[in-house]
């Protein structure tokens, strides 16, 4: 986008990178409903004193990895979008295709 011009392919970019963003966002916000859930179930276990601990502890990790993942694709996602938006900077995956086998530059 050397003079900010709008061609086909940038807008086509653009609208790609926020479907990406607004997927994204959608697992975040899930996975966090999710582990507010799984939050809220095991106050309730640990207060019982409830063997089944150590399962409702899995979960809980488990929610937190997919949690964390979650945000991590959507701040990716957002740094993307942004990037580009702002700054006309491809993100390295687009870049990555568009070389022959995967090269980013010349060497």
């Amino acid at each position: 986008m050397a003079a900010r011009g709008l061609d086909l392919k940038s807008v086509e970019l653009a609208a790609k990178l926020r479907r990406e963003l607004d997927h994204a966002g959608t697992e975040y916000e899930r996975a966090t409903a999710e582990y507010k859930r799984l939050m809220n179930v095991s106050r309730d276990v640990f207060r019982l004193d409830d063997p089944v601990i150590a399962d409702g502890s899995y979960a809980i990790r488990q929610a937190l990895r997919i949690h964390r993942s979650a945000r991590l694709q959507y701040e990716r996602a957002l740094r993307n979008f942004t990037d580009y938006i702002l700054y006309g900077k491809l993100p390295l995956e687009v870049v990555d295709r568009s070389q022959p086998d995967g090269d980013a530059g010349p060497k």
